[in-house]
């Protein structure tokens, strides 16, 4: 679950990443709908997306509204 209270968007990025490299395939439940977690949801939840890493997934022309704003606000999450 993400969007709770208890954690930010690097922690929940951090566990997806982790479970990403045990080989599992998290599924984002957002606890609120926040604009910041509609791309990351996209990208956890679709099995081919979820293949390329965020920066790619984030170059597709659909989602360059969704690149400018995490590099405007979250540009830790090219990292992942």
């Amino acid at each position: 679950m993400t969007t709770f209270k208890t954690t930010t968007l690097q922690e929940d990025f951090e566990r997806i990443v982790f479970l990403k490299q045990q080989k599992e395939r998290p599924y984002l439940m957002r606890y609120k709908r926040e604009y910041e977690y509609i791309p990351m949801a996209i990208w956890t939840n679709r099995r081919q997306l979820y293949r390329k890493t965020f920066k790619e997934f984030l170059s597709y022309p659909k989602r360059i509204k969704y690149k400018q704003f995490y590099e405007k606000n979250y540009p830790f999450a090219f990292n992942y």
